[in-house]
């Protein structure tokens, strides 16, 4: 019993110091607290700066100063809102109401607000101040403190100073004075309406925070930067009050102070808005009136598919009616509406060519080809057409020619055959010359100048600026006689302009002319026209005749059209083959997966799925079973781009239409007989290792260098490359490297096998991306027991 007394005993104790101590602390406290509201109390009654306490938006409580600042009673100001003491507009325009809600908001939500601001006195005039609110909590309670400060008489000062600058503040240009520190001394009137800011609150701002930040470099907000010696001008984007951009022209000057160091800046902006939007008016003029050619040049190009698809049925039954028996007087008409249709597609071609170039369209290849080659392939073909005529034509060429170029061979040729052709159809008797000559060389880049002269009908001199604008001829009646649209030298114009060269004439009326073109090629070697050591591109066929290699094949034709479909039914079933077709791109899948096809032919546009989506799923399925089917494109568009599109969806080769009989078996022909490289740059070895592909049944073709290896292969797809690895320049093992990587974009991969007289390259050349190794001397043993021990033994043709 005594021990729980003196327990209790001791709990009580140590209770009455607990509680002895809570009430010192508690006494502690409230004198601390008295202390500091007497203090705020005091600075708040005697500070000078009018002082409001404000809850709800409502004053509860102000000052002395505040009394006679506003000259009210404390009992007249508190429960009163600020708005009530302001002006019904503050001096930017805005309600005084909804904006001194926004000002009390802000600093609730922010805790600290400071402004300028428009109050009235009782007597109904407005003064400025400068207001400070903060937030404060007192007893769970949020109050806000104002610090109002009569600015009126720095107001009265201000437009003191702005009356003896009437001279600057009445001047059209923006006119502001700065500090060292680029803060605003003094701004005119025209400074705050380009930038839609009250003239009033322009001092104390800096200048650069005229600038529009997303248009101004970071060091250009250093005003420092904008004088530049005496004086300079610069043009800015600067922003507006209301966030909008503006282009001035700005002109900064320092201003020097009597030691003559600049005590300031005088910076004056003009705004150049209108000027800049001429500019651009003129700009955009000139891209919408290029935008109307590229859509009427579109058209054209839709327009002229279009009118391809059925002229395909015209030519292409037309030729077929011809192999029939028919009588004299039938062979003469049908020869007369083929002509007649050979004729509309020159016409076709010539707008489709000039509806490429005006559409933007056009897309140089740069490749390398042989000069001698390409000239020595469009001299037949023309010296036909002029002998039709009685004609002459022959070919000069001048001294140091280069022979392999780099590139667009194409279209090269496009423009000397429109210049050949207009020389022939203007020339009624005597001779036609093409003549080619160096111009000038500049390190890895030569310019040849192409000419063709005439002993035509000759282009009066005032008639000679208009004969390469589009549809135009150098005299309307040379259209009725001769024919023709004034297209072609219009394509050769801009085709010479597109690919960095120039064109133009020298002619006498009735004595001739010469049409020339300036062109920039890249050298691809130094050898000259007809040197011994020149590369021949060769292509030796198999020993297979056409008849043999077609005989039997089973072929997939997805065509939607029936005429065409009817018509290359005919053609390929007379060539051999067996066909089977299909109406669209989903038949076509299902076909080919449920037949067994050595090729497809896939037209483009199709109903429910194209060509393209077509060829995609076949490659796709592809991946998974193995495999590679031949698909050959056949269509109507006759874009550059078509040709590479078709190649990059994972078709193999490309036909246009109308359907060249001759091209379209040549194609098939291609694509049923592999096709092997021979790289050497040996004459004697390249012409081994041809006749044993041959003997072994492939088509060969023939490059002597890695460059002309890696354009044959960007241009034709192989199924085997031999590949020497001892080459100048660019040795076997980087050739093939960029032939692996070329692949990568076509998703086909070709046999490389690399050709050495060392064994020891043999694991480097596999590193390299080769498949096999052959050491020379190259045998046909050696290389058949090579493609028998591979799948390469499925190319070979039996």
């Amino acid at each position: 019993m005594q021990n729980a007394l003196n327990q209790q005993h001791s709990e009580l104790k140590q209770m009455y110091r607990q509680l002895q101590g809570e009430v010192v602390e508690r006494q502690r406290a409230q004198y601390e607290s008295q202390r500091h509201k007497t203090m705020h109390e005091a600075v708040f009654e005697n500070s000078r700066d009018a002082m409001l306490l404000l809850e709800n938006e409502h004053i509860i409580d102000c000052n002395d100063a505040a009394q006679a600042l506003f000259e009210l009673q404390r009992k007249d100001l508190c429960g009163k809102h600020p708005w009530e003491l302001s002006p019904e507009m503050q001096a930017d325009g805005r309600d005084s109401r909804e904006m001194a809600h926004e000002k009390l908001q802000d600093t609730l939500r922010l805790g600290r607000n400071q402004f300028e601001w428009l109050y009235l006195h009782r007597r109904g005039n407005t003064f400025p101040t400068e207001v400070l609110l903060t937030l404060i909590s007192f007893q769970e309670r949020r109050l806000v403190h104002a610090v109002v400060r009569d600015v009126t008489l720095r107001k009265e000062e201000e437009t003191q100073l702005r009356l003896f600058k009437r001279a600057v503040a009445q001047s059209s240009d923006g006119i502001v004075i700065t500090d060292l520190q680029g803060l605003i001394l003094f701004g005119n009137q025209a400074w705050a309406n380009m930038h839609g800011s009250n003239i009033d609150q322009l001092a104390g701002l800096p200048v650069a925070a005229f600038l529009d930040p997303e248009n101004t470099a970071p060091n250009e907000f250093d005003i420092t930067l904008w004088h530049q010696g005496s004086s300079s001008s610069v043009e800015q984007w600067h922003r507006r009050r209301n966030g909008s951009s503006f282009p001035a022209l700005i002109s900064c000057t320092a201003i020097l102070g009597t030691r003559q160091e600049p005590a300031g800046y005088l910076v004056i902006a003009r705004d150049i808005t209108e000027r800049i939007e001429a500019e651009n008016a003129l700009f955009r003029a000139k891209e919408d009136a290029e935008a109307a050619n590229r859509a009427k040049s579109e058209f054209l190009a839709n327009m002229s598919h279009e009118i391809r698809t059925p002229m395909n049925g015209i030519i292409g039954l037309t030729g077929l009616l011809l192999q029939t028996e028919l009588s004299r007087e039938q062979k003469g008409k049908l020869r007369l509406v083929a002509s007649s249709a050979e004729r509309l597609m020159d016409l076709i071609n010539n707008i489709l060519d000039f509806s490429k170039v005006e559409a933007g369209r056009v897309e140089l290849e740069a490749i390398e080809f042989s000069l001698g080659e390409e000239v020595a392939g469009l001299l037949p073909v023309m010296q036909v057409k002029a002998g039709e005529k009685g004609l002459t034509l022959r070919y000069e060429g001048g001294e140091r020619l280069p022979d392999r170029l780099i590139g667009d061979s194409t279209r090269l040729l496009q423009v000397l055959t429109n210049l050949l052709n207009n020389a022939i159809k203007f020339t009624d008797q005597g001779e036609i010359v093409l003549r080619v000559d160096r111009e000038r060389r500049e390190d890895d880049r030569v310019w040849l100048r192409f000419s063709v002269r005439d002993s035509g009908i000759g282009v009066p001199q005032e008639k000679q600026r208009l004969i390469f604008e589009a549809f135009s001829q150098a005299d309307s009646s040379h259209t009725r006689k001769y024919g023709g649209t004034g297209l072609g030298l219009s394509i050769c114009a801009q085709l010479c302009e597109v690919m960095g060269g120039s064109i133009g004439i020298t002619s006498n009326e009735g004595q001739g002319s010469t049409f020339w073109c300036l062109l920039p090629f890249r050298l691809a070697t130094q050898r000259s026209v007809g040197s011994a050591d020149t590369p021949q591109a060769l292509q030796l066929t198999s020993p297979h005749s056409r008849e043999e290699i077609l005989r039997g094949v089973p072929l997939l034709l997805a065509e939607d059209e029936f005429i065409n479909t009817t018509l290359a039914v005919e053609l390929l079933e007379h060539a051999g083959l067996k066909v089977q077709t299909a109406v669209n791109g989903r038949e076509a899948v299902s076909a080919w997966q449920e037949g067994n096809f050595s090729a497809i032919l896939m037209d483009i546009q199709m109903p429910e799925m194209d060509g393209y989506q077509a060829t995609a799923r076949i490659r796709e399925l592809e991946r998974a079973r193995g495999g590679h089917i031949p698909i050959i494109a056949m269509t109507a568009h006759a874009m550059r781009g078509d040709r590479a599109q078709c190649l990059k969806a994972g078709m193999d080769d490309y036909v246009a239409k109308p359907i060249d009989p001759e091209l379209l078996l040549q194609a098939l022909e291609r694509q049923l007989v592999p096709t092997a490289l021979v790289v050497d740059d040996q004459e004697a070895n390249q012409r081994i290792a041809c006749r044993i592909l041959v003997s072994l049944g492939w088509r060969v073709s023939l490059a002597a260098t890695g460059a002309q290896a890696l354009s044959a292969c960007d241009t034709e797809s192989f199924s085997l490359i031999l590949m020497d690895i001892q080459m100048p320049e660019m040795n076997g093992m980087e050739t093939t490297r960029r032939i692996r990587r070329l692949e990568e974009a076509t998703g086909k991969r070709c046999y490389i096998i690399a050709v050495s007289s060392r064994k020891d390259q043999a694991e480097e050349c596999r590193m390299a991306g080769m498949d096999d190794f052959i050491s020379k001397p190259l045998s046909e043993e050696k290389l058949r027991k090579i493609l028998t021990n591979t799948d390469q033994n499925a190319h070979g043709a039996s």
